[in-house]
């Protein structure tokens, strides 16, 4: 009975985020400035990502965790096709372990990724040109005093992060919801321009915290 109320549970929680995603696209029809249509866009993707890990948690036989080589195939998937990237030449690479993860990580890190995923699409290439996007997700192999701890990459082989701008102080939304998104998952991040844009974030695995 437990199980088939949290199932219920994350259906509901996900169909209420497709409601909200797609509200956020009706509204944005009422404007014409293209950067609050950009706005709107940027945060139906952000309840995307949401609604995408109460999806996986929703399909999973534990309901609790979620397949993150999934969820990466899927999330980059939706972001492909919104950003009409089919007029281009660029390619998805995904190196991905087998990773399972809890909801109080899956959550930001979804956004981090959707974030990371979306600015290379939006600025790394310019028209008609190619490159490739690559996410990488793996499992370090550490002591026993260092359990669960990964190493996300998000990378492009595009035009580089402009070397006077500090991503930690851009006002970027999306890199600032990067940086406090890391600190909520008590992670990491370093960014490297050598031969177009590298972010990568090395975080270990928020425990459950159960509700009550």
């Amino acid at each position: 009975m437990v199980e088939i109320r949290k199932k219920e549970i994350h259906h509901r929680i996900k169909n209420n985020l497709q409601v909200i995603s797609t509200l956020l696209y009706l509204e944005s029809g009422n404007f014409s400035d293209e950067k609050v249509i950009e706005a709107f866009r940027e945060s139906q993707h952000r309840v995307k990502s949401m609604a995408l890990v109460h999806e996986k948690l929703y399909q999973s036989e534990d309901m609790i965790s979620v397949d993150f080589s999934d969820y990466i195939q899927n999330l980059a998937n939706y972001l492909f096709g919104a950003y009409s990237v089919g007029d281009k030449n660029i390619s998805l690479k995904l190196d991905v372990d087998n990773i399972f993860l809890g909801m109080d990580t899956s959550v930001p890190l979804g956004i981090i990724i959707n974030e990371l995923v979306s600015n290379a699409l939006k600025h790394a290439f310019q028209k008609k040109e190619s490159g490739e996007i690559c996410v990488c997700l793996k499992k370090e192999e550490q002591g026993s005093s260092e359990k669960n701890c990964f190493s996300l990459v998000v990378r492009d082989n595009g035009r580089g992060f402009p070397e006077e701008i500090d991503f930690r102080e851009t006002d970027s939304l999306g890199l600032q919801l990067v940086i406090n998104l890391v600190d909520q998952i008590e992670g990491s991040i370093e960014l490297n321009t050598h031969e177009g844009t590298e972010f990568r974030i090395r975080f270990k695995e928020l425990r459950y915290r159960q509700r009550m």
